[in-house]
């Protein structure tokens, strides 16, 4: 690192080594490798950390997962959980006057008893809140059948209902589409003064596994998208989607509507981050479809998304890996080239791999 920068917040870069921490599901240490990174010692406070705490009682997490501070770091599990949390999720959208953007979602199932059965036919989709990759979902054919299956389930208030989108974009094979769109949040300064939200241009287009078929609650043909989880998903970059130019431009105003009311509770729950971290960061994977009219729906978030190399699979696994790469253009490289924490915020935000969606700035009169 070329460290000239005599900016008094960027003094701590001088005491960091090029090390890296990592735990997460992600081709990240190659990556951090390659551009002189070396894997850092247990409690050492490294210039870059992607680490997490195991799952599970704390009984039975090793006191040395818990200490894996850097200068950059991963927000800790929960930051985001207003996003990831389905069911958070709906109310959060549904208390910014947001619930446009989302289909129909139901929270409660004596609620989802009261919807008619007019419409017998229309799919609905009964998800766990706290579920990621497909699971916990299932497909029913009208809303008495979902409610049905709903009141079932031994923890109904982990629960919500979806209406499926109308008119859903398919494929050239008559598949259902499902969009996978990489945000990234950032936070640094004292008491996370300021937040920023960025959305990578390039996006993941996953096929579903069997054709659609609105008639047959068959969850290959609705739910399952996941690339390395069922077989028969095809993903491609949004490249080769002859309509990605044109959808862009929606897909980018929805995000921004959804992530500009979410910067503060973020900054506010990066607060917590490991002293000494100068900067904190979170990516998440945001599930989207599209209508035939190219009308974007926010399915859901997902924290955390997978980014591990797909055996046998060599277009994904290039893939995530540019994601990552990606990442670390925003977050890593132009402190390597500069040094200077202020300007690497500033060309973070002017980054030609991802889109600015919104910011916030810490009042320094009101602290608010």
């Amino acid at each position: 690192m070329d460290q000239q920068c005599t900016h008094d917040g960027c003094a701590i870069l001088k005491e960091v080594r090029g090390t890296f921490h990592s735990n997460m599901p992600w081709a990240l240490p190659a990556r951090l490798r390659s551009r002189g990174l070396e894997a850092a010692l247990s409690g050492e406070r490294a210039l870059f950390s992607a680490w997490r705490p195991q799952r599970g009682p704390p009984s039975k997490r090793g006191a040395v997962e818990e200490t894996r501070p850097a200068l950059i770091e991963l927000c800790r599990l929960g930051v985001c959980a207003e996003l990831g949390d389905k069911k958070r999720l709906a109310m959060f959208l549904e208390r910014c006057g947001l619930t446009t953007w989302a289909p129909l979602t139901i929270l409660l199932p004596e609620d989802m008893s009261r919807i008619g059965e007019s419409d017998s036919k229309t799919l609905w989709f009964l998800k766990h809140a706290r579920k990621e990759r497909n699971e916990g979902v299932s497909v029913h054919l009208g809303p008495r059948a979902c409610h049905n299956a709903w009141i079932s389930e031994e923890d109904q208030d982990d629960y919500i209902a979806q209406c499926e989108v109308p008119r859903v974009l398919l494929d050239e094979a008559g598949r259902k589409l499902t969009f996978r769109i990489y945000l990234l949040l950032m936070s640094r300064g004292h008491e996370a003064s300021s937040t920023m939200a960025l959305v990578r241009r390039e996006f993941i287009c996953r096929s579903h596994p069997a054709p659609y078929d609105a008639a047959d609650p068959n969850p290959a043909r609705h739910v399952h998208s996941t690339l390395d989880t069922f077989e028969g998903v095809e993903g491609r970059s949004s490249r080769t989607f002859a309509q990605a130019a044109v959808v862009w431009p929606a897909i980018l105003n929805m995000l921004q509507a959804v992530l500009q009311p979410f910067l503060e509770s973020f900054a506010v729950a990066s607060e917590a981050r490991e002293a000494g971290a100068a900067l904190s960061f979170e990516i998440l994977g945001a599930d989207v479809l599209l209508d035939t009219t190219g009308r974007p729906w926010l399915l859901e978030v997902n924290q955390g998304p997978a980014l591990l190399p797909l055996r046998g699979n060599p277009a994904a696994t290039a893939a995530r890996e540019a994601v990552l790469d990606d990442l670390l253009k925003v977050l890593l490289d132009p402190m390597l080239r500069c040094g200077c924490l202020e300007e690497a915020w500033e060309q973070a935000s002017s980054s030609g791999d991802w889109d600015v969606l919104a910011s916030w700035q810490r009042n320094p009169l009101t602290g608010l």
